[in-house]
């Protein structure tokens, strides 16, 4: 499975609903510097509503299918659409001038984007940037738009509370399986990297939600 298909996936696990370089070590954990000089071009301006949007394009193996030329038709056919959706978003409209540098300088060492880094996947400086930022915009716009229901229920009011709401439930359940003695190294790892991302999210990307 590539990065973009990780990527895609992603972005359909987050409430979503009108639809997120060379030189990182593959193995690492630990966090990105915060200028993310040693993993991506850090000087690229904030990414465009159409390459946010191309993140989600269909890649295939190369086999021209029907079902790979379907997923593509229907990319094109909406894509329109969820351009002007992106341009038109307060979360897109807000991000600060370096806002995607410094959101992918901050993730952008941890595995998630191993394919990315290692060039596993082979795309353009911005496009590369791109994959790992719109990660960071889908957590923003989720928050964004579970935000009045979770207060009116009393779920939770801020970005602590969301956070708490993504990553609690994996945690505890990951807590219990170390308990009964389970190895469960790589889901922590994971677990961890996305809470590092939904911090560099609040952050860089929306930090008015801060």
């Amino acid at each position: 499975m590539t990065h973009i298909r990780r990527i895609r996936s992603l972005a359909a696990l987050l409430p979503l609903t009108a639809v997120l370089l060379g030189g990182c070590s593959a193995a690492s954990s630990e966090p990105a510097s915060a200028d993310g000089a040693a993993c991506v071009d850090a000087t690229l301006p904030n990414a465009t509503a159409e390459e946010l949007v191309d993140v989600l394009r269909p890649r295939g193996d190369g086999t021209a299918d029907s079902v790979e030329q379907n997923l593509a038709d229907q990319f094109a056919a909406a894509r329109p659409a969820q351009i002007e959706r992106v341009e038109q978003s307060a979360v897109f409209k807000n991000v600060p001038e370096d806002g995607d540098a410094g959101f992918a300088g901050a993730v952008c060492a941890d595995s998630r984007w191993d394919d990315i880094t290692a060039g596993a996947v082979t795309l353009s400086p911005r496009a590369e940037r791109a994959a790992i930022v719109s990660a960071g915009h889908g957590y923003c716009d989720a928050y964004e738009q579970m935000l009045p229901a979770a207060v009116s229920t009393g779920s939770w009011k801020d970005w602590a509370g969301f956070t708490v709401s993504m990553v609690g439930a994996r945690q505890s359940a990951l807590d219990a399986a170390k308990a009964a003695g389970r190895d469960s190294t790589t889901e922590q790892q994971a677990l961890e990297e996305e809470t590092r991302a939904l911090e560099a999210a609040r952050q860089h990307i929306c930090p008015q939600f801060g």
